[in-house]
């Protein structure tokens, strides 16, 4: 791969429930009896989309339909999902709203997207931003504030993701500075990418690759899923 990784997207707004039911089938016996047990449908519908959306890109990575058969996952310590299938595979997935992103990388990644809410309480930085952020966001007049509390607090996620714990470490040790981050004072190797691409959503990816230029997201429609997939409705 000539890239430090591969970004897909994919809006959800007006899936059909018929499209759901025919994607669950997909998934292994305790993952569909996970989605189907949510409280709210729409989460069923991210999650479910969301599998698909990662069969979708290893799909594109193989040139290739994959087998009609459910992916196999395991799990870190702290809940990260892998692909044993795909030991060199490393991919993350994450929805919000109308949206589903899913990236995937031969090396380690994180990705987090949400929908920006002017509602929210901006002084819930304080107790989760490093003070360099906590300042960007004081200082800087709405609706730019909100705009810059959903890039770190995804930015935060995405790295969290990436290193494999989750939200297991705290937010407030560490920030991002020129699109790496700044780990107690030091540069780590993480690169982290900034997506406008989607109006009222902020999304951030982070990566361990060098390569200094966010990649081009593709846009997927469930139409691309299921003529790739080879799924009839």
């Amino acid at each position: 791969m000539n890239h430090a990784y591969e970004l897909y997207i994919l809006s959800i707004e007006n899936i059909d429930s018929s499209i759901v039911n025919k994607f669950i089938q997909y998934l292994s016996p305790g993952r569909q009896k996970k989605a189907r047990n949510y409280r709210l449908e729409a989460d069923t519908v991210r999650t479910v989309c969301g599998e698909m959306l990662l069969r979708y890109a290893l799909s594109q990575r193989s040139g290739s339909s994959l087998p009609e058969i459910p992916l196999h996952f395991t799990y870190n310590p702290y809940g990260k999902p892998l692909l044993s299938d795909y030991p060199d595979v490393s991919f993350n997935i994450s929805h919000s709203g109308n949206w589903v992103a899913c990236a995937i990388s031969d090396s380690g990644i994180g990705i987090d997207v949400e929908q920006i809410s002017y509602d929210i309480d901006l002084n819930i930085a304080n107790h989760y931003f490093h003070q360099k952020e906590i300042q960007i966001i004081r200082t800087t007049a709405a609706p730019e504030s909100y705009h810059h509390f959903f890039r770190f607090w995804t930015a935060k996620e995405s790295y969290l993701k990436c290193v494999g714990k989750g939200l297991g470490d705290p937010l407030n040790n560490f920030y991002v500075s020129d699109n790496t981050i700044i780990l107690e004072g030091q540069i780590t190797p993480w690169h982290i990418y900034f997506y406008d691409t989607l109006n009222n959503y902020a999304l951030s990816v982070c990566s361990s690759s060098s390569y200094t230029e966010p990649v081009l997201p593709a846009l997927v429609s469930i139409e691309n899923i299921l003529k790739c997939l080879s799924i009839n409705i």
